[in-house]
């Protein structure tokens, strides 16, 4: 028997704005976000593999994802500047690996 419950039904079983709705809010926002940020490093290990690109790794995942812009020739787009919005960064990863030709998981 699956006793995998869910986020959102632990969410709407609480009322909105109570104090147990804004912890369990809070907490799966922060674990989406996580497991966002680890998939997008997961995919720009791959592209530093692929390309063949061996400097140090940069310690955000927006510069890291700039350098490879520029290693493989390809200008970074302005959206990327100071930008810490995940989806727009798997937006711009998405696109550079359709330009070197890496398949991206759709999960």
């Amino acid at each position: 028997m699956d006793m995998h419950i869910p986020a959102y039904y632990l969410l709407s079983s609480y009322k909105r704005g109570g104090l147990l709705y804004d912890i369990f809010s809070t907490l799966f926002h922060l674990l989406q976000v996580s497991l966002d940020e680890e998939k997008i490093w997961e995919q720009i290990y791959t592209i530093r593999i692929t390309v063949g690109y061996k400097a140090a790794p940069n310690s955000s995942c927006v510069e890291e994802l700039k350098a490879l812009y520029v290693f493989t020739g390809v200008e970074p787009p302005s959206s990327l500047k100071g930008s810490d919005d995940l989806v727009t960064i798997d937006e711009r990863l998405h696109f550079l690996m359709s330009i070197i030709g890496v398949k991206h998981s759709s999960s």
